[in-house]
């Protein structure tokens, strides 16, 4: 999960003068690791695994253990509900414990439905269906709501599919993560997609803060975003990149993931 941060006080008094070469500018990225795919690599395990020792053969057919009343009675113990929705709550935690605005796109009703549609791995399908975007959301939501934040939501079309720089469509060449901007450089989907967003969320915020926004946002270049795909690659722990993202040498590395995860 990747979360973007604009200082808002920074994008103010200093984006005026920023120089490329010496100052970031005042958004920074960060990765938060849900662990739901790793909770669904590890309870399906588990389930195989009972589904195996409790299988039987009956005429020279062997029959999954699933139906068996010992698997259903094994499986109503295991506490993989309660562990997604005590992560659920702790994202929303950290997204909402200081004074912000949250902008996020609007993920629908099934959001899981259109994200496995391109996905042939039985697996990976499974671990995206498990994944309760919907409900970190809604949860993020009410916790905004109980802590007199405001929650802007914006349209989905397109935000991971778009340069935030030039508006230009991103091609992906070497596999869904990294997308090229027909100007010849590199982004990560994720930080396309937050950027996009906060870029649509200008025109639902109040003109102060949205000023603030536009201003933050022209401050981003082609470096900028390389170096925080490398990032973002880096923490899902793709260690080696394409060579065309190594090129970028680090600007800041110090802010690089110093921000919070909310805007």
């Amino acid at each position: 999960m990747v979360a973007a941060r604009v200082d808002l006080k920074a994008s103010a008094d200093v984006v005026a003068r920023w120089n490329g070469e010496w100052m970031s500018p005042p958004i920074s990225i960060k990765v938060f690791r849900t662990d739901f795919g790793r909770l669904a690599r590890r309870y399906d395990a588990i389930r195989r695994r009972w589904a195996e020792e409790l299988s039987v053969e009956i005429n020279g057919k062997r029959l999954s253990g699933t139906h068996t009343r010992e698997y259903r009675k094994r499986v109503k113990k295991l506490r993989e509900r309660d562990r997604k929705r005590d992560r659920v709550n702790k994202i929303a935690h950290e997204l909402t414990k200081e004074p912000a605005f949250l902008v996020t796109e609007n993920v629908g009703k099934k959001p899981q439905e259109g994200m496995i549609e391109d996905k042939g791995s039985p697996q990976l399908r499974h671990r995206i269906k498990q994944t309760p975007i919907k409900t970190v959301v809604e949860k993020t939501r009410d916790k905004a709501a109980e802590r007199g934040l405001r929650f802007v939501v914006v349209s989905s079309y397109r935000n991971s599919k778009t340069c935030p720089v030039h508006g230009a469509e991103l091609s992906f060449p070497l596999g869904p993560k990294i997308g090229l901007c027909p100007h010849n450089h590199w982004v990560h989907r994720d930080v396309a997609s937050v950027l996009n967003m906060l870029r649509r969320a200008v025109e639902k915020l109040e003109p102060v803060c949205a000023e603030a926004v536009k201003r933050a946002l022209s401050a981003v270049d082609e470096k900028t975003l390389e170096e925080w795909s490398q990032y973002v690659l880096e923490a899902e722990g793709y260690v080696q990149w394409p060579d065309v993202l190594a090129r970028a040498s680090p600007m800041t590395p110090a802010r690089l993931g110093g921000g919070r995860g909310h805007l």
